[in-house]
């Protein structure tokens, strides 16, 4: 039996919210060389730049101290104060760099933006500064919802790098994720993943959920499976077990896919009602009928799984596929008392005659009569009628067959027993006339 669609369960287990946790909070976010701002030309080996002159950098630390004690009234005043004319272009560049922690502190994300492109454009900046600048620009620009802004921002900082790392790439496939750029985003991640296994580091797991959404959205179901089958055995929990289990479903594994929701079952992961009905319904459609009914039992009896009379009959009709016969007839008891018709009484008469209880069978269909209601009125009439034969009250078993022979779907087979019976009531009677008359004339 083939699961249903992932998209047509409408399931909260593969919701496509799958991105890498977040975008970078701004909050997270220290703006680009501002820690190392006096020195920093001298760790650019390939441009030379000015210096940054000992009164500029007390300034700047001025500022910084101002923000640090909560003042930025006081530290955006000192920061305008600062005319750019008397800077160098490295001191310009460090000037916007320093705005933008000032907005970072209010959380300003478009004017960080901002200040990160007005550093952008000065010349003779440290190499360093730029690339960080760049990366730090992507980054707001993604937080802010512009993700062609920060694709362009990313993209420069690519065209500066020449081993760009994972965090560079996981980054990528997130903005073309967020642009629904499914194979590139899949390209991008599956480098991230690559060069970090490369590294012997430990691949994040939201790089990993970020794949599951991509390939989600692709419908590449097989690897999708192959996903969450790393997740699952990386970072085990219910929900990752469950849309690996329903992929499987999808993709027509119905084994594999029992395997994993019954691992999921054993971990005592399955607490709600259709999660446990759903497990009996895939091991019974797995030829496994005794453990659905009693995964279904279990549920009844731990509160939770509603004793209706749907999960009760359910229940029965497992039991009795697995040829568990009292327990059959003692759940179809429990979900008769929970209905006005006869319908399971016919069950329950229909199992007793199988195994030729004939008082039960009989007492079963009569109380089915009884109660009626039900489509298949004929058939309880004739289980009676046959019950009644056996117990050898034919009497009574041709009139429950006379009954049955009122019914359309019934009619011939009532007719056809109503004669045996018929005919084998006369023969009991002429061998009893028969054994009289000899004990007559003896």
């Amino acid at each position: 039996m083939k699961t249903p669609g992932l998209r047509t369960l409408g399931l909260p287990l593969i919701a496509v919210t799958f991105v890498l946790g977040q975008p970078v909070p701004v909050t997270d976010m220290v703006p680009a060389g501002l820690t190392n701002q006096a020195h920093a030309e001298e760790d650019d080996n390939v441009r030379r730049t000015p210096a940054m002159r000992q009164n500029v950098h007390k300034r700047f630390s001025r500022i910084r101290e101002l923000a640090d004690k909560g003042k930025l009234e006081n530290a955006f005043e000192v920061w305008e104060r600062m005319d750019p004319a008397n800077l160098n272009s490295y001191e310009r560049a460090m000037r916007w760099n320093l705005a933008a922690f000032l907005h970072h502190q209010r959380s300003d994300n478009e004017a960080i933006a901002n200040a990160y492109r007005k550093l952008l454009e000065q010349t003779d900046i440290p190499l360093s500064l730029e690339q960080d600048t760049w990366y730090s620009l992507a980054r707001v620009e993604m937080v802010r919802g512009s993700y062609e802004a920060a694709m362009e921002a990313l993209d420069e900082w690519f065209a500066l790098q020449e081993d760009p790392g994972a965090n560079a790439y996981a980054l990528k496939a997130q903005l073309h994720y967020r642009q629904e750029n499914w194979r590139q985003s899949l390209d991008a991640i599956n480098r991230a993943i690559e060069v970090r296994h490369n590294s012997g580091d430990q691949v994040a797991k939201n790089w990993y959920l970020l794949k599951r959404g991509i390939l989600y959205q692709q419908e590449d179901y097989e690897g999708l499976a192959s996903v969450l089958e790393i997740l699952v055995r990386e970072y085990p929990q219910k929900s990752y077990l469950m849309q690996l289990s329903s992929v499987y479903g999808e993709l027509d594994r119905p084994a594999e896919q029992l395997a994993v929701r019954e691992a999921a079952y054993e971990k005592g992961y399955l607490d709600k009602e259709s999660e446990l009905v759903g497990l009996a319904q895939l091991m019974a459609s797995q030829d496994s009928p005794y453990r659905a009914a009693e995964v279904l039992r279990k549920g009844i009896e731990g509160g939770r799984i509603e004793a209706t009379r749907e999960n009760l009959e359910r229940m029965g009709d497992n039991f009795l596929v697995a040829k568990e016969y009292d327990k059959a007839i003692d759940a179809f008891k429990q979900a008769a008392a929970k209905t006005d018709n006869g319908k399971l009484y016919l069950r329950m008469a229909q199992v007793a005659a199988d195994l030729g209880d004939w008082d039960e069978a009989e007492q079963y269909a009569a109380r089915a009569v009884e109660r009626g209601d039900f489509d298949r009125l004929g058939r309880a009439h004739v289980v009676r009628g046959l019950a009644l034969y056996h117990l050898e009250r034919f009497s009574e078993s041709l009139q429950s067959l006379e009954q049955a022979r009122g019914f359309e779907d019934t009619r011939k087979m009532a007719t056809q027993w109503h004669d045996y019976v018929q005919k084998e009531q006369k023969r009991r009677e002429q061998l009893e006339a028969s054994a009289t008359s000899g004990i007559k004339s003896s």
